[in-house]
């Protein structure tokens, strides 16, 4: 047995491509991948309903005077499951300037959850000290930061969808690929940019 094992650690120490499935393999299990996956999909789920309605609660001020597109924006954003939910508790709402904004800070500070998971995870991986890591007023702000980056990606990828869905049919086919290409890159621009932002050190 101890032959067949080093046999097979030679293989994939002289051979990159069977060396690095193995790499990624370990590192995850080295890292604790699940129990971090676990923690963000726990704090995802927990934070998802404070930010829909809080980015709700914004487009129904914001876009006050144009029912009908904030009507197709919320379609797109909120999943169905929970549309009726949040209709509820946006009705619930006060509608007087200051109390409104207090509840507008207490569903973003609801929402900082899976952030919050998101950089621990990033740190924990890249084996970042936790005295090089961001002090208590440095973390919230890229926490916030990536927060408002993470809703107008939400904003940015409903508006594109529903833009390709009032298209006409001779060009519909070319508009709705480029509405796909731009969400997908909306998204890869979200994630990227908030790693980069949550690692509290450069890394490649």
């Amino acid at each position: 047995m101890n032959r067949i094992i080093a046999w097979a650690d030679r293989l994939q120490r002289e051979h990159g491509v069977l060396g690095f499935p193995y790499a990624v393999v370990k590192k995850y299990g080295d890292d604790e991948g699940g129990r971090q996956a676990a923690l963000i999909t726990y704090y995802g789920f927990l934070s998802i309903f404070p930010l829909l309605l809080l980015g709700v609660a914004v487009l129904s001020r914001v876009l006050a005077d144009h029912p009908d597109l904030r009507q197709r924006l919320i379609t797109e954003i909120v999943p169905q499951a929970l549309r009726s939910t949040v209709e509820q508790s946006l009705a619930a709402l006060p509608t007087s300037t200051i109390p409104f904004i207090a509840g507008l800070i207490g569903l973003l500070l609801s929402g900082t959850g899976v952030v919050f998971s998101a950089y621990q995870t990033l740190n924990h991986v890249a084996a970042v000290p936790y005295r090089h890591r961001a002090s208590f007023f440095s973390r919230y702000l890229r926490v916030f930061v990536v927060l408002a980056m993470l809703l107008l990606g939400a904003l940015a990828t409903g508006a594109l969808t529903v833009v390709a869905a009032g298209i006409t049919p001779e060009r519909a086919g070319v508009q709705r690929a480029a509405a796909v290409l731009g969400s997908a890159l909306v998204v890869f621009a979200v994630l990227l940019f908030g790693a980069k932002l949550l690692l509290a050190r450069p890394a490649p």
